[in-house]
């Protein structure tokens, strides 16, 4: 959900100063302060990041928060169905090959999503059966 909500590279890398934003964006500061649950942006010490840590003990209120801002709401979360990431939509692409007879046509079948990238946004490598 963090790579779908653009809070994480495709390599699963999370952007926290993104999720921090976009939490306090979601909820109201005096919200936040009245659950104790309010953040310090650019801290190396946020609550948010402490989530996904192993072992690391952090109020259930913020667990409900965090799962708010992700989803919409906890109803949401259970009915949620995890689908596949896919950044460039479902096949077929058109082919960017100018000398090919099938040049601009939808015939792209072959995509590979590089790790190479730490980017917010994806890098895909498209190939024809042509090579191009």
């Amino acid at each position: 959900m963090l790579m779908q909500k653009g809070l994480a590279s495709n390599t699963g890398i999370i952007n926290w100063k993104k999720v921090d934003v976009g939490f306090l964006g979601f909820f109201s500061s005096d919200f936040l302060d009245i659950s104790k649950s309010n953040i310090m942006i650019d801290s190396a010490f946020t609550w948010t990041k402490m989530l996904l840590k192993r072992k690391t003990l952090v109020n259930p209120i913020r667990n409900i928060l965090f799962i708010e801002f992700l989803f919409g709401s906890l109803k949401d979360i259970i009915n949620f169905k995890e689908t596949e990431y896919r950044p460039f939509g479902e096949g077929t692409w058109p082919c960017l090959n100018p000398v090919a007879v099938h040049y601009k046509k939808d015939v792209v079948t072959n995509l590979e999503i590089s790790n190479r990238s730490t980017a917010d946004k994806p890098f895909g490598i498209f190939k024809c059966k042509y090579g191009y």
